[in-house]
């Protein structure tokens, strides 16, 4: 399984632009063929960075997202108002406890 973490930390005034900006993201990504999981959320303790959390069945399924529509008219609609954006992929493997 492929894990993405990518934190957004959204200029001053402006994360519920891009929160209701990723609605249409999140909805159609979830029915992306190897989408396992793809969530964002929004910290309540006044940390004002976003945080997608996406999981792929496959590297290439992730790859075939970033080129998607939806994926490429949400990072052109939220350029302007992002202050830092940190990607980072894992590759993992489930284990028995």
């Amino acid at each position: 399984m492929i894990i993405v973490l990518a934190k957004l930390t959204p200029k001053e005034n402006v994360a519920s632009k891009i929160i209701d900006e990723a609605q249409a993201l999140i909805k159609a990504t979830r029915e992306e063929e190897g989408c396992i999981g793809y969530n964002l959320y929004n910290p309540t303790d006044g940390d004002k960075t976003l945080l997608f959390v996406e999981q792929w069945e496959e590297k290439d399924h992730l790859k075939s997202h970033l080129q998607q529509t939806h994926f490429l008219d949400f990072e052109s609609a939220i350029g302007d108002l992002a202050e830092s954006l940190e990607i980072k992929v894992y590759s993992s493997e489930e284990i028995e406890l």
